[in-house]
């Protein structure tokens, strides 16, 4: 019962969203899973960040030489960024790992996400909660969940897509 967040916190939405999750969703979800923990890791966490790892169950590592084994020992990727613009690659990242991903509409905003097929969408911190609380009881789904993400990730944002894409629009602009 682990949640993950990745993030860089020298970007404000990234504090304010583990300031939000810690205050208002990790509550809720310990109402139904005691145990559940949470693992911020992230370059640069600034003295706000660090004081959510007093909150029993939550650790903040700071930066890692490599994030894929916090995500990996971890079931559920969280993402409840409210605010901010700018590629998404904290989903793009749990996708590429397979990670059941449970995220706000700002979080996942301008990726072909789909609700209920490779990401799960809350805007609420109750809807939120329960999101996660369903997913931590349900691994088929967070498999699913997580192979869907993957499916997503390869076939639309994937280097060689990236560049399928780049070329057609230079040889639509040179023609």
């Amino acid at each position: 019962s682990r949640m993950v967040f990745v993030g860089a916190f020298q970007h404000w939405p990234n504090v304010e969203a583990m300031v939000y999750f810690c205050r208002e969703v990790l509550p809720r979800v310990r109402e139904n899973i005691p145990s559940t923990e949470l693992l911020i890791v992230g370059s640069n966490p600034s003295p706000l960040v660090l004081s959510l790892s007093a909150i029993p169950g939550v650790q903040v590592t700071g930066l890692v030489p490599d994030i894929r084994a916090f995500m990996a020992s971890s079931s559920v990727y969280v993402v409840p960024v409210r605010f901010g613009v700018g590629l998404r690659g904290k989903v793009l990242e749990a996708w590429a790992m397979r990670m059941a991903v449970v995220s706000t509409s700002a979080g996942c905003a301008g990726l072909r996400c789909e609700h209920g097929k490779n990401i799960l969408i809350a805007d609420s911190a109750e809807q939120f909660a329960s999101q996660i609380v369903s997913l931590m009881g349900d691994p088929q789904r967070r498999r699913i969940l997580g192979i869907e993400g993957r499916r997503t990730a390869e076939q639309h944002y994937s280097w060689e897509q990236g560049a399928q894409q780049l070329d057609a629009l230079y040889r639509r602009y040179l023609a």
